[in-house]
């Protein structure tokens, strides 16, 4: 009996511990959500290597090679088609992309694009054209036009519909790619690279909302 009458206070405390610590979780991630302004934001970050280049030859050296990107992107962001095949998303918040050279294109928005064809091509295109570039990269003064990434699929299959996807497999798509439209004082340049990676990951206040979420639903099981 005397052994008993000890258990049962243990037991009784570790139950009135885990909603508390349950509830203290809660109330701390709610704090950093609103910090946030209650955006959910997610970030692509992607790879690839110059495959292709329009323009002078003295520029090619300065643009050849690998790139590094990423974006940053509200998935809250209201679809503004009315198509039920085609979505259209201004929900770019940050966009950048580095070549190996050191030169940089960068802009604080852009346009995410989605079609669902189902028997034709599936697509998603994120691109900008309010660019801010490196002010000069070694002797050369670049301005760039238009970045645009774009995942294609002819099969149809890879998207499920024009919402705003969270998640994508660059496996799924028969060609990733991103394009630079650039200008040499009258001269047009264009760059295209093979993308050999992709992924989206949602940044950490969006990690609080969907740990909020599932917190608040323990709760109420509890």
């Amino acid at each position: 009996m005397q052994h008993q009458q000890h258990a049962n206070p243990y037991r009784s405390t570790v139950n009135t511990l885990t909603p508390r610590m349950t509830w203290i979780a809660a109330t701390a991630l709610s704090v950093l959500a609103l910090n946030n302004t209650a955006k959910a934001e997610f970030m692509a970050e992607f790879t690839g290597e110059v495959t292709n280049f329009s323009g002078p030859s003295v520029i090619i050296d300065l643009l050849d090679g690998e790139i590094v990107g990423s974006y940053r992107f509200d998935e809250t962001t209201l679809d503004s088609d009315g198509s039920v095949t085609l979505g259209s998303y201004a929900a770019i918040t940050d966009y950048r992309v580095e070549f190996s050279s050191g030169y940089t294109v960068s802009s604080t928005s852009g346009d995410i694009l989605i079609q669902d064809a189902s028997i034709d091509t599936d697509l998603y295109q994120v691109f900008s054209n309010a660019l801010t570039g490196s002010e000069n990269i070694g002797f050369v003064t670049l301005s760039p036009n238009q970045m645009q990434l774009q995942l294609s699929d002819s099969s149809g299959a890879a998207l499920s519909s024009d919402a705003l996807p969270l998640s994508l497999d660059l496996g799924d798509f028969d060609t990733g790619q991103f394009t630079l439209a650039l200008s040499f004082g009258f001269l047009d340049i264009d760059v295209t690279a093979e993308l050999t990676s992709f992924s989206i990951v949602p940044e950490p206040a969006s990690l609080a909302l969907l740990a909020l979420g599932g917190l608040t639903l323990l709760r109420r099981r509890g």
